[in-house]
């Protein structure tokens, strides 16, 4: 799905999992993508590496969810 460009089902966990009248409930298993972080060298205005200090932003989080918004389209 990742690969087509497809969202991800939001995983439920099996104590939560409650399937439809006459329906079931299956185990998925999946191979993402490799995860691990890059380092990637950022540049940003004085003043806005001030601001999501003071608003205690990990910039790093807030740089990551932009391109995985982007790549979902």
């Amino acid at each position: 799905m990742v690969d087509d460009g497809l969202l991800l089902p939001i995983a439920t966990s099996g104590e939560n999992a409650k399937p439809s009248k006459g329906g079931f409930i299956s185990l998925v298993t999946s191979k993402l993508k490799d995860a691990r972080p890059v380092i990637k060298s950022v540049s940003l205005p004085h003043w806005m590496a001030d601001e999501a200090t003071k608003a205690h932003l990990s910039l790093s989080h807030v740089l990551q969810e932009a391109p995985t918004q982007k790549l979902r389209k």
